[in-house]
């Protein structure tokens, strides 16, 4: 009697220590899972947190204008609001974060502006941010019959629409409202947030592809000269599903104008 009692506690036991040691593995997968969750959080983080400050350097540059950026030599610059919106010399440290404005003069009329936001990262994983901007002297360059090509260009997102697996985002307006100037749209810039692993593949305008590629977020596209005539339909598309997407783009226009808008898709 006594060796039977014995027998069951003994299987008893090995299916404790086999529950146990499963529910071991299990935590172990569990405990996996949320340290990568995590990192995926925190790397972007700290990539939103750079666009912002990239943000900050493009409205800031947006407010001095020709005229304020070209009262500045060639060089490396950081933002300075001691005494209103400036630059100094010198790149730029907020935090773990390096802010950097590199002034060159492309003629006398025309200044470019290269804005750079790099990090370090909390987890060892550098990162960096960067856009370009152009500004030009309006009154020389240009007849005082046709204003700035980006106070011209109405852009409406009223009738946009995402497609095919919500990877073809279409529908947007771009319109000339000033009929006696003629208008080039030559380059865009395309940012979204809220995703990884996705790229931008087409930029078409009026159906033709004026650009095709696979490029990341933020990526410079120089794209086939477009005339904006009347009203005109561009398109992007994309590698993969875009709803719920944050996103944000630059149009750059054939006099050195541009403009941004915002859409949530």
């Amino acid at each position: 009697m006594d060796y039977w009692s014995n027998r069951q506690k003994g299987f008893s036991l090995l299916e404790v220590l086999l529950a146990i040691s499963l529910l071991g593995i299990i935590s172990m997968g569990l405990f996996s899972s949320l340290v990568e969750y995590q990192r995926v959080l925190a790397v972007q983080s700290e990539r939103t947190q750079g666009y912002e400050y990239m943000n900050q350097a493009i409205d800031s540059l947006d407010e001095l204008k020709f005229s304020g950026v070209s009262s500045y030599a060639d060089g490396v610059y950081g933002l300075d609001f001691s005494s209103g919106i400036g630059l100094s010399s010198g790149s730029e440290t907020i935090g773990e974060y390096t802010r950097e404005i590199t002034l060159t003069q492309i003629d006398p009329e025309t200044r470019r502006a290269e804005i750079t936001v790099s990090w370090g990262g909390s987890l060892g994983r550098s990162g960096e941010v960067s856009t370009e901007l152009i500004f030009q002297d309006w009154e020389a360059s240009f007849a005082p019959s046709c204003g700035l090509a980006s106070l011209d260009i109405d852009i409406n997102t009223t009738n946009v629409s995402l497609s095919n697996g919500n990877r073809w985002l279409e529908g947007i307006e771009y319109t000339n409202t000033n009929s006696g100037c003629a208008i080039e749209l030559v380059a865009v810039r395309v940012y979204w947030f809220g995703s990884f692993g996705r790229n931008i593949r087409q930029v078409r305008f009026d159906t033709p592809a004026v650009w095709a590629g696979n490029r990341s977020s933020g990526t410079f596209l120089d794209i086939n000269d477009s005339s904006i005539t009347g009203t005109h339909e561009v398109d992007f598309r994309f590698s993969a599903n875009m709803s719920g997407r944050l996103l944000y783009w630059i149009s750059y226009y054939d006099d050195g104008s541009q403009d941004t808008n915002l859409l949530f898709l």
